[in-house]
């Protein structure tokens, strides 16, 4: 695990030192925590977050393994 330090105001501190304390966890625990699900939600997009919709008729009849490979190709860009 990397030491980092970070700046933060008072009150935003005394805030997670008391979720801490109710939670019955160190403010540290709670301050990596956060930046985890922050980097989760800011990470690249699944797929299947993707809302599927018709673009029309395809012009040629893919398999299910080339359409997979496709979505791949096109989500590495």
């Amino acid at each position: 695990m990397k030491a980092i330090t970070i700046h933060v105001s008072e009150v935003a501190y005394q805030e997670f030192q008391k979720m801490a304390r109710q939670e019955d966890r160190s403010a540290a625990e709670l301050i990596r925590q956060s930046m985890e699900e922050f980097r989760r939600r800011h990470s690249c997009p699944s797929l299947k977050k993707f809302e599927p919709f018709s673009s029309g008729r395809s012009s040629r009849r893919l398999s299910t393994d080339n359409l997979l490979d496709e979505m791949l190709h096109e989500a590495g860009r």
